[in-house]
């Protein structure tokens, strides 16, 4: 028996001296953010042997040695579990990480860390390599993209380097609203009217129902009588006070009625009802 112990021993000392395979995978099956193997399982976890004592994928190999699992029973059997197989739960391990910082930076300034942190600290770390926000969500198993972009941070050094790269280039875009107006805007339109004697552009004062009036349309006037109005959305979508217009029958076109925000449109009223 002691020599059993020796043998066994002495070859997890063995194993562990040895090379091991660089970025070995490991196949994911269920995990905490994803229990049912839903959304990230059918992506592996690569874990990259470095030969350090803080290399991820050597302490994973330390655990299947002193704890072999083989087989199907890894569908069953934690990764991280207790020498009975069962998963440690959250107060273990939060316990275990508040008495472990503790000693290292003191109470308070551990307070402020969990586990999440570590995840927290890989998604600022891709974010700084310049990793794209698809690829840092996919590592580091969050459902949606805007897990990244609350918990990937950018640094200061970072922060600096994008402020002075803004102050060295030239900026030449500009908003249509800062534009020069055209055709269809009311200064246009009032422009128009001094200079061609057309008739003014979007009158203030809302129209009288049965009032008649007329409507541009393209380079055309077209008489009608105001109907009716309502609270609707124009043609932009946006609430409005809406006017139904049924506009006279000519020698081209039937009577037909149409509904007009008349901010929106060239008008002018003919008769006004008394």
């Amino acid at each position: 028996m002691l020599l059993k112990i020796i043998v066994i021993a002495w070859v997890k000392v063995l194993l562990r001296s040895q090379p091991f395979v660089s970025g070995k995978v490991w196949k994911i099956f269920w995990s905490r953010p994803d229990q049912f193997g839903e959304e990230h399982c059918t992506f592996p976890s690569v874990l990259h042997y470095d030969g350090t004592s803080l290399c991820a994928a050597g302490a994973i190999r330390d655990i299947e040695l002193d704890a072999p699992c083989r087989g199907s029973a890894r569908r069953s059997t934690p990764l991280f579990a207790d020498e009975h197989g069962n998963p440690f739960n959250y107060f273990t391990l939060n316990d275990w990480l508040r008495k472990l910082l503790s000693a290292l930076v003191g109470q308070q300034a551990a307070a402020a860390f969990s586990w999440h942190s570590f995840r927290i600290e890989l998604a600022c770390l891709l974010r700084a390599a310049g990793c794209p926000d698809s690829l840092i969500q996919l590592i580091c198993r969050w459902k949606c993209p805007e897990s990244v972009q609350k918990y990937a941070q950018i640094g200061t050094a970072q922060n600096v380097d994008w402020l002075q790269r803004a102050h060295h280039v030239q900026f030449d875009a500009v908003r249509t609203n800062n534009m020069v107006a055209l055709d269809n805007a009311d200064a246009y339109a009032q422009l128009d009217q001094r200079a061609f004697g057309r008739a003014p552009a979007l009158p203030r004062a809302a129209p009288a129902l049965q009032s008649r009036v007329e409507v541009e349309w393209g380079d055309e006037w077209f008489a009608g009588v105001i109907t009716s109005r309502k609270q609707g959305l124009n043609s932009e979508g946006r609430p409005a006070t809406i006017y139904r217009v049924l506009y006279d029958a000519t020698p081209l076109h039937r009577a037909q009625a149409t509904w007009h925000d008349l901010t929106e449109v060239h008008w002018r009223v003919l008769v006004a009802r008394p």
